[in-house]
Protein backbone atom coordinates (compact mmCIF):
# COMPACT_ATOMS: atom_id res chain seq x y z
CA UNK A 1 0.00 0.00 0.00
CA UNK A 2 1.34 3.08 -1.04
CA UNK A 3 0.16 6.26 0.74
CA UNK A 4 0.93 8.82 -1.84
CA UNK A 5 -2.04 7.60 -3.66
CA UNK A 6 -4.45 8.96 -1.12
CA UNK A 7 -3.74 12.22 -1.64
CA UNK A 8 -6.26 14.22 -3.02
CA UNK A 9 -4.58 17.29 -4.59
CA UNK A 10 -3.71 15.56 -8.13
CA UNK A 11 -0.65 18.01 -9.11
CA UNK A 12 1.19 17.31 -5.56
CA UNK A 13 0.27 13.77 -5.71
CA UNK A 14 1.54 13.82 -9.66
CA UNK A 15 5.12 15.31 -8.59
CA UNK A 16 5.71 13.20 -5.93
CA UNK A 17 5.19 10.15 -8.21
CA UNK A 18 7.21 11.94 -11.03
CA UNK A 19 9.69 12.66 -8.49
CA UNK A 20 9.67 9.07 -7.21
CA UNK A 21 9.84 7.53 -11.02
CA UNK A 22 12.66 9.83 -11.99
CA UNK A 23 15.09 8.77 -8.83
CA UNK A 24 14.65 4.90 -9.86
CA UNK A 25 15.54 5.79 -13.34
CA UNK A 26 18.70 7.48 -11.99
CA UNK A 27 19.12 4.08 -9.90
CA UNK A 28 19.19 2.29 -13.33
CA UNK A 29 22.05 4.53 -14.64
CA UNK A 30 24.87 2.19 -13.74
CA UNK A 31 23.09 -0.60 -14.73
CA UNK A 32 23.04 0.88 -18.51
CA UNK A 33 26.96 1.80 -18.20
CA UNK A 34 27.45 -2.04 -17.61
CA UNK A 35 25.38 -3.16 -20.87
CA UNK A 36 27.28 -0.76 -22.62
CA UNK A 37 30.75 -2.02 -21.54
CA UNK A 38 30.09 -5.37 -21.26
CA UNK A 39 27.09 -5.98 -24.45
CA UNK A 40 28.14 -6.23 -28.04
CA UNK A 41 24.47 -6.53 -28.85
CA UNK A 42 22.24 -4.77 -26.51
CA UNK A 43 19.11 -6.05 -27.31
CA UNK A 44 20.70 -10.06 -27.13
CA UNK A 45 22.24 -9.12 -23.93
CA UNK A 46 18.96 -7.67 -21.73
CA UNK A 47 17.35 -10.09 -23.48
CA UNK A 48 18.93 -13.52 -22.42
CA UNK A 49 19.60 -11.71 -18.78
CA UNK A 50 15.42 -11.48 -18.71
CA UNK A 51 15.17 -15.42 -20.32
CA UNK A 52 17.87 -16.46 -17.43
CA UNK A 53 15.79 -14.68 -14.65
CA UNK A 54 12.61 -15.82 -16.01
CA UNK A 55 13.74 -19.54 -16.45
CA UNK A 56 15.41 -19.26 -13.13
CA UNK A 57 11.30 -17.44 -11.28
CA UNK A 58 9.75 -20.61 -13.20
CA UNK A 59 11.62 -23.53 -11.61
CA UNK A 60 11.99 -21.51 -8.37
CA UNK A 61 15.79 -20.69 -8.57
CA UNK A 62 17.10 -24.26 -9.30
CA UNK A 63 16.55 -24.69 -13.13
CA UNK A 64 17.63 -27.95 -15.03
CA UNK A 65 20.38 -27.83 -16.54
CA UNK A 66 20.36 -26.74 -20.64
CA UNK A 67 23.37 -29.37 -21.33
CA UNK A 68 21.24 -32.49 -19.46
CA UNK A 69 21.55 -35.53 -21.23
CA UNK A 70 17.51 -36.25 -23.32
CA UNK A 71 16.85 -39.52 -22.60
CA UNK A 72 14.31 -40.58 -25.00
CA UNK A 73 12.98 -43.86 -25.57
CA UNK A 74 12.64 -44.19 -29.48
Amino acid sequence: YDPVWRIDNVPLRNSLVAVRYTDLRASFLPADKVIEEAAFDKYSYIRDAYLQNRRSAIFDGDPPSPFAEDNYDY
